[in-house]
């Protein structure tokens, strides 16, 4: 039979719960709180919990959360049994991550009858962790997107010390590669000239690793295989992307084809780069415009203004009343990022204290967050 272990700080309540498991066949541990319930757990593995909510210390639902978020215990049953019987009491047990909820008017013969269906019932197949695409994207060229793509990447594999992909999307001679001074050796294009399904073995070849951990699929420095990714293999792409990377970074080119239509609709967010000109805020005014009439909701797309220099340039109140939308980030020039470039060594590694590194690694940590 089964380990059951019992939290409630009314000790009549554990007696008579006690007394009707045993008489189960079951085996029972008690606990008078939740802090002690936590620490059994971690230690007995039973096999079911039965908590009450209203406890000293750490309440039934705080048990809940705190079991959870245990890699080792996501699966174990609980039944929160408690004297609050109202609709949303069953809620919020729910929602803290009980099992299931029952009300102490329940007898004994019925809680027992319910304990046993808890654990006939299989456990959950496992969940796998799906990564998340940020799509990077400017309707003008020159705004700064693959130089944010690049440190964006270094940003999140520096932080989190796993592998993190970035996708040239560009058609033919994309600059992600020469930014991370890597030589291309493979690309999408290559990948897909083989004619096998999209998956992270047909892609595996066609990976370079930057000394970060980046993994980096570049654009084509030849003219065959060159041109656009077929829209019809974005979806593929992703889904093995989702599968392999807790971040994937897709660098897409400054236009609306359908190859970039399709990857700005997978993707779970969408920075839009402007840079503080007319024309910048103009061209995105018009993407903001296409991206909503495409279907994307507003909370996924997030502008962020790109300083590359200069002066005259607008005020970052001035874009966000063009734009009517606030600002995900600002990178504010810094004078080394030409030097950077040229030295095929990204912002976030050559001046990591600078301005523009941090606002990066900021703009990092809430895509991560």
């Amino acid at each position: 039979m089964a380990d059951i272990l019992i939290i409630d700080d009314d000790p009549d309540v554990i007696r008579l719960i006690e007394f009707a498991l045993k008489r189960a066949g079951h085996t029972v541990l008690t606990a008078s709180n939740g802090e002690s319930g936590l620490s059994i757990t971690q230690r007995r593995h039973p096999n079911l919990v039965i908590a009450d909510v209203m406890m000293p210390r750490v309440n039934g639902y705080e048990f809940c959360r705190r079991v959870r978020a245990q890699e080792d215990f996501a699966d174990i049953p609980i039944l929160v049994f408690s004297a609050r019987f109202q609709p949303i009491d069953r809620q919020t047990a729910l929602e803290a991550g009980a099992t299931d909820y029952l009300p102490k008017t329940v007898g004994p013969s019925d809680l027992v009858a319910h304990v046993e269906r808890l654990l006939r019932k299989p456990p959950p197949a496992a969940k796998v962790k799906l990564g998340s695409m940020i799509a990077v994207f400017g309707l003008r060229g020159g705004v700064g997107v693959t130089s944010l793509a690049v440190n964006l990447s270094v940003a999140v594999a520096l932080s989190r010390r796993q592998p993190v992909a970035l996708i040239d999307m560009a058609p033919l001679s994309g600059h992600a590669a020469l930014m991370l001074g890597l030589r291309p050796t493979g690309s999408l294009h290559k990948a897909l000239a083989s004619g096998k399904e999209i998956k992270a073995e047909t892609l595996k070849p066609h990976w370079q690793t930057h000394e970060t951990g980046v993994q980096v699929l570049s654009s084509p420095v030849t003219q065959s295989p060159a041109g656009d990714v077929p829209p019809a293999a974005v979806q593929p792409l992703v889904i093995s992307l989702r599968q392999t990377f807790r971040l994937a970074f897709l660098d897409l080119a400054p236009t609306l084809s359908r190859t970039t239509a399709a990857a700005l609709t997978a993707a779970d967010r969408v920075l839009l780069l402007v840079a503080p000109d007319l024309a910048s805020v103009q061209s995105a005014a018009v993407a903001l415009q296409v991206l909503s009439n495409m279907g994307i909701e507003n909370e996924r797309i997030w502008p962020v203004l790109n300083t590359p220099g200069g002066v005259g340039g607008l005020s970052s109140e001035a874009v966000v009343n063009a734009l009517k939308r606030p600002l995900a980030a600002t990178i504010p020039y810094e004078p080394g990022m030409l030097a950077a470039l040229n030295a095929r060594r990204p912002l976030m590694l050559s001046s990591p204290k600078s301005a523009a590194a941090q606002s990066v690694a900021q703009l990092a940590t809430q895509l991560l967050s």
